[in-house]
């Protein structure tokens, strides 16, 4: 790995612990937040819980716009080949950047639900890509022998659990954590308007 790559895997290594803290808290308090009005009134009173679920169209955006160049760092100038797994990964992921680029465009919040949706489909296979590459790699599909890539393969492993199977599952709970905070945000509005 080069000095750049292994400088910017650092950083993205970063963000993704970051993130993995915010979409815990989104996703608990989201959660929460759909099922109880008192605690949906305060955890909506916070500025920037509100900004992310009011705005959750462009903050998916952004989520896909680093996972989209992230992923196509990795494979363009890391020179990291994308197992088939990977591959899998991206045909849900890649998506959503062209979705939320229009979305964003034309503010519909429409698009959520197959945001989420793709995420959650995107998530189970990084789970299983995850889970092989860490802890038996005999569960994963492909092999240096039969494919391009082994799906065991770890280019990286930052912090000790960070590999790129684990960043792409972090993006995927990033979009599935906004969607509830958005569907919860919905509810505290129309529960607050009523």
């Amino acid at each position: 790995m080069t000095p750049l790559v292994s400088s910017i895997t650092t950083g993205i290594s970063v963000g993704v612990l970051i993130a993995n803290i915010l979409t815990l808290v989104a996703l608990i308090g989201g959660g929460v937040a759909l099922f109880n009005a008192r605690f949906r009134v305060a955890f909506f009173g916070n500025s920037v819980v509100s900004f992310i679920a009011k705005y959750s169209v462009f903050t998916m955006f952004i989520v896909s716009i680093v996972t989209f160049f992230g992923s196509n760092f990795y494979s363009t100038i890391a020179g990291y080949v994308p197992c088939i797994l990977c591959v899998w990964q991206r045909f849900f992921m890649f998506p959503q950047f062209f979705m939320l680029t229009l979305a964003s465009i034309r503010r519909d919040s429409g698009v959520i639900k197959y945001i989420v949706l793709l995420s959650v489909i995107g998530g189970v296979i990084a789970v299983w890509h995850y889970y092989g590459q860490v802890l038996v790699p005999s569960a994963l599909p492909c092999d240096a022998i039969t494919t391009a890539a082994a799906c065991a393969y770890i280019p990286f492993l930052v912090f000790g659990f960070i590999t790129i199977p684990y960043m792409s599952l972090s993006a995927f709970m990033a979009q599935i954590a906004i969607g509830v905070l958005y569907y919860a945000y919905r509810k505290h509005i129309v529960t607050a308007t009523a």
